[in-house]
């Protein structure tokens, strides 16, 4: 039987809390004056349906209860060859800091410019779901408050929220199997009308959840705020590593540890690229998405993408340099010439695979590992991908930077106001990305099965 990954699972479940545009349904009390479902209508709660684990993660940024910087989980290895970025963290702050007023060093020899932007105003728009579309465009990026936030605030029922619209799903998905695609009004049965009505009154639910975040205005977020710092590193890489940052915050001078960041003057052969016989579209990874709260989960959709060129490929293995984590589990899909999906399976990473010539693959890894279960996590290693073209061996190397996208409401939610969001994540996650489907017990880690 298979078993799920609880919280990474749920969003594939849960899609209709997308980035920009969610629904939701009515709380215990009506948001906004918001109308909720009465206990006249049927089954206005819907009874749970699933019950995914709870897990609590370790919450390792700074913070002092007046700032909180992004900092913390860091093991990287940088090569000059190799490096892309990711030097980069948030400070929220209950008061204005100013562009000008913060500072960022490094206690190494390398210099490095420090490039801070002031992103408090986008984070205190409210994107309207109802919005004309010129404005809906101007509001849906990631930075906006968006309708989730609104629910975080008016204390929705996420358990009340994901096993409605789990039924929901579930009825439209067993309706078309029984009915198909109906174009005319079709008489049916008792059972099917009575199931209709409960899924009715729970759309109604979600449709009071979304009028009620339209209704929402600015000037109710709370107020802080919010600056993005990079840091780019000009000339040569020196061999050296630093363990903690100096962050000037107007006349205040704070040091963050925040683990390690290691910086190399050559590029290890191993690392060397060789590709041949592919056409890889695998450049490099720069965040992964999903949360901490998925119980030390990280997917990487589309790890590795290449077309086969002129002559077959086997594929003989795949390992990771630069990290003691390895693959749980390894998702191929494979493409025709023609674009067309031929299959896709999970890899045991034993058996050689054969691809023939002109055929695209993609490959989705997952990983496991404590790192992951921090709140803030970046980790640098290397996918190699191991193969043999004409009986010759060869390898295509992809670096990671796997820097996990944390949502920047949510977590001033969580550390400056004590928010618990457990639920949310248990029932109504929203990731950035696709999450990982069922795996066989046989790729899940030793003890979680």
């Amino acid at each position: 039987m298979l078993k799920r990954i609880s919280i990474v699972l749920l969003s594939l479940l849960f899609c209709f809390l997308s980035a920009c545009a969610k629904e939701g349904p009515a709380p215990s009390a009506a948001p906004v004056q918001t109308p909720e479902p009465t206990p006249s209508e049927p089954n206005a709660t819907p009874a749970e349906t699933f019950a995914p684990s709870a897990f609590q993660p370790g919450f390792n940024g700074y913070f002092d209860g007046e700032i909180y910087v992004s900092l913390g989980g860091q093991d990287c290895d940088f090569y000059e060859d190799w490096y892309m970025g990711g030097l980069n963290f948030w400070i929220i702050s209950k008061h204005a800091i100013g562009v000008s007023g913060i500072r960022a060093d490094l206690p190494v020899g390398m210099h490095f410019d420090v490039d801070v932007r002031d992103f408090t105003e986008q984070y205190h728009t409210v994107y309207r779901m109802n919005a004309d579309p010129e404005q809906a465009s101007a509001t849906a990026n990631d930075g906006c408050f968006l309708d989730r936030h609104v629910m975080m605030l008016e204390g929705a029922d996420w358990k009340t929220i994901g096993s409605a619209k789990k039924e929901i799903l579930e009825y439209y998905d067993w309706f078309f199997r029984q009915y198909g695609a109906i174009t005319e009004p079709t008489v049916m049965d008792p059972d099917t009308q009575a199931r209709e009505q409960q899924i009715e009154a729970y759309e109604k639910m979600l449709d009071a959840w979304r009028d009620a975040c339209d209704a929402f205005s600015d000037d109710r977020i709370p107020v802080f705020f919010v600056y993005r710092v990079e840091l780019l590193p000009q000339g040569r890489f020196t061999d050296e590593s630093a363990d903690r940052l100096i962050l000037t915050l107007g006349d205040r001078k704070t040091e963050i540890p925040f683990g390690e960041w290691r910086f190399h003057s050559t590029t290890p052969k191993e690392l060397k690229p060789d590709g041949y016989g592919l056409r890889s579209d695998s450049f490099s990874l720069m965040t992964f998405e999903g949360s901490a709260f998925d119980g030390g989960y990280a997917v990487f959709k589309d790890a590795l993408s290449f077309t086969v060129g002129h002559d077959d490929v086997t594929v003989t293995g795949m390992r990771i340099f630069g990290s003691d984590i390895s693959p749980d589990a390894v998702h191929v899909r494979r493409e025709n010439a023609g674009g067309n999906t031929i299959n896709d399976f999970y890899w045991d990473l034993q058996m050689p695979l054969d691809f023939q010539s002109g055929q695209t693959v993609h490959i989705d890894v997952i990983l496991h590992d404590p790192c992951f279960a921090e709140y803030e996590c970046f980790r640098t290693f290397y996918l190699i991908l191991d193969y043999e073209v004409n009986g010759f061996a060869h390898s295509d190397p992809v670096p990671f930077y796997a820097h996990r996208r944390n949502d920047v409401i949510e977590t001033y939610f969580i550390r400056f106001m004590g928010m618990d969001l457990t639920d949310y994540y248990r029932y109504g996650a929203l990731y950035y990305g696709e999450s990982s489907p069922d795996l066989p017990e046989s790729f899940l880690p030793r003890g979680d099965a």
